[in-house]
């Protein structure tokens, strides 16, 4: 419609990239019109080669293409009768504002040359049409309807091409008032991205953006053609012949994991005996009790060349560097071995109480919680609910008891004391278990089910006591370097700068650890895989524990394909926890280390002296001072 004399539209009403793309839109000096005065300066004829539909609800007029600036006819035909009296297409105009989102060319496919790199085509069929006399039928497409928020507006409006017509407008409520705002503000989605934006798909460029949101509604918002041509400037990089700018260099991130298998021992250390562990070797005896072990992943990685594991060839050529840690921390509980990782070392064992706590101590937890007590005494959970399970349900009281390891245990069924009561208490008790009664960790036991039949449900808590020294956690907290938790790892430290998503199972744990390397970038991953400890080594279960060991086995791929660049992962575990034994304990244990990375050197790391090496490693990775222990990043970096 465009002929010698009219004023050229504003740019920012164009795409930029050639006749064909010049898009339909207001500029700022019409931004306070009521009617559609000038139309030849705000639409362009699109020619659909079918008859003309109705376009939404508004009365439309035709008017002929040659005939100057859009004027009703003075006689009102009915729409019925303009539609089928229409020899040619039409050109039809709505007699209200347009809406927000700009109109797209249809007539010759969209936008030409984008994928294939050509230039835009001359147009053909306008300039001929023209001459002809002929009507066209115009097509405003002014806002998305409720059932295509996330298409591309291009992408709609070429199937829109193919349907020749439909009803169309700007989003309406209920009271026939313009849609307000989403409440939740999201950015919206435009579809899918065909890879020629230079940015991943979704990535910027959203009709919702913040500088929009303002504007919606009221009188400049309808005629502010502003946060709509932002579609516009985004359509003007497609063309072939637009320069792109040179991508952002890409920044290098800085990425380390310290997965801790709970439970999952290697063998002796020169103080097993003290303990009255002697003889505990978890990852040896369960390869006896089996048969030998088949784990191939982890045999490639080295673990047989760690120590001596039947089924496993030490002669194989490791991908990863491997060697051992003995705990140099006085105790062989969860809390001391993740502390002495972090760079905390415990000169003397917390207190334990192998018969029992002391009477006045139970009574003041009484007093505190309003219920009594039963048991108090070392025993395994599921034996000791299976015990005073019933006579709890009936009379309401707490069942506690302890272990070789420096806990106080709460067991409460949760038909009978409601969760969030069970975690008040053991909050109360932590409070009273300092100074010389101090213990490592108050744990919370839920159950369930009917007497003969009790099971613990995943909804552990523990409570630690906060670490007595400065952390790992506290110096990459005050670099700036973020930290993400898996599994109980933030209960052991109190939640002391790290927080964390529990996991009931290993496996997922395994699925957060493959999120966590999915998507976040330079960052601290610290995991706890539970099951090794709590399912499998304090019920000695040898079966479920070798089977843990082969699901561990075939998740490492999974875990491999996610490591790249620069990322460091290093596998160990915090003490140890022979199911063969008679003992329901953990054992004092040296620990696997086997460190993996594209930048890391498959090299033997022998014993290391202290479970603080690990940490130490990890803080020259990211450029902190370590609390404890001696760094061995010079040594298998490449």
């Amino acid at each position: 419609m465009d002929r010698p004399g009219d004023a050229p539209l504003s740019p920012r009403d164009r795409h930029g990239d050639g006749s064909l793309r010049g898009a339909v839109g207001r500029d700022r000096r019409g931004a306070r019109r009521g009617k559609h005065a000038g139309a030849r300066r705000l639409l362009h004829a699109v020619p659909l080669g079918g008859p003309p539909r109705r376009l939404g609800r508004a009365a439309a007029r035709a008017i002929r293409a040659s005939a100057g600036a859009a004027r009703a006819p003075a006689d009102r035909a009915p729409r019925r009768e303009q539609r089928r009296g229409a020899r040619e297409p039409a050109l039809r105009v709505r007699p209200r504002p347009a809406g927000r989102v700009p109109v797209r060319r249809l007539a010759w496919g969209g936008l030409p040359g984008a994928a294939t790199g050509r230039q835009p085509a001359r147009p053909r069929a306008h300039g001929e049409a023209c001459r002809r006399g002929g009507e066209r039928e115009l097509q405003r497409v002014v806002a998305r309807g409720p059932h295509d928020d996330r298409g591309d507006t291009r992408h709609r409006v070429r199937r829109r091409r193919t349907a020749r017509g439909g009803t169309l407008g700007p989003r309406r409520g209920p009271a026939g008032g313009r849609r307000p705002a989403l409440s939740d503000h999201r950015c919206r989605h435009h579809g899918p991205d065909d890879g020629r934006h230079g940015r991943p798909p979704g990535a910027g460029g959203g009709c919702g953006d913040a500088d929009r949101r303002g504007r919606r509604g009221g009188e400049e918002g309808a005629h502010q053609p502003g946060g709509v041509l932002r579609l516009e400037r985004r359509a003007a990089t497609c063309g072939a012949h637009v320069p792109r700018p040179a991508p952002a260099p890409h920044l290098r991130l800085k990425r380390a994991a310290i997965i801790v298998l709970d439970g999952l021992g290697i063998g002796p250390c020169p103080d097993q005996a003290a303990y009255g562990d002697e003889g505990s070797d978890t990852l040896g005896n369960v390869a006896r009790a089996v048969g030998g072990l088949k784990l191939p992943n982890l045999e490639r990685l080295g673990l047989g060349m760690c120590r001596s594991i039947p089924g496993l060839a030490p002669g194989v050529g490791p991908t990863a560097a491997y060697g051992v840690a003995l705990p140099a921390s006085q105790g062989k509980d969860s809390t001391t071995g993740h502390w002495e990782i972090c760079g905390v070392l415990l000169s003397k064992p917390f207190r334990t109480y192998p018969q029992g706590f002391p009477r006045e101590l139970l009574d003041e937890f009484a007093r505190r919680t309003g219920r009594g007590w039963l048991g108090n005494k070392a025993a395994s959970g599921t034996q000791i609910i299976a015990e005073l399970g019933e006579e709890h349900q009936r009379s309401g009281k707490w069942i506690v008891y302890t272990s070789a390891d420096s806990v106080f245990q709460v067991a409460a069924h949760e038909g009978t004391v409601p969760l969030e009561e069970l975690y008040r208490a053991c909050a109360a008790a932590r409070d009273m278990l300092v100074g010389e009664h101090a213990v490592s960790r108050v744990i919370a036991r839920p159950f369930t089910g009917r007497p003969g039949a009790y099971e613990r449900t995943p909804r552990r808590r523990d409570f630690s006591i906060p670490p007595v020294g400065e952390t790992l956690l506290d110096r990459l907290s005050a670099a700036g370097v973020p930290r993400v938790g898996i599994g109980k790892v933030d209960d052991l430290f109190a939640g002391r700068n790290i927080t964390s998503e529990h996991t009931p199972t290993n496996g997922d744990a395994y699925r957060l650890i493959e999120r966590a390397l999915e998507q976040t970038g330079t960052s601290f991953i610290f995991v706890n895989v539970i099951e090794f400890d709590q399912s499998w080594g304090h019920r000695n279960d040898v079966a479920g524990f070798h089977e843990g060991l082969r699901e561990l086995d075939a998740w490492i791929p999974r875990l491999e394909a996610r490591v790249t660049g620069d990322d460091l992962i290093i596998l160990t575990a915090d003490h140890g926890n022979d199911p063969t034994t008679p003992s329901t304990d953990h054992s004092r244990e040296a620990v696997p280390v086997l460190a993996l990375g594209p930048r890391v050197k498959p090299l033997g790391l022998g014993e290391r002296r202290t479970f603080a090496d690990l940490g130490a490693t990890i803080a020259e990775y990211f450029g902190v001072a370590s609390p404890a222990g001696t760094s061995f990043l010079s040594e298998i970096r490449a």
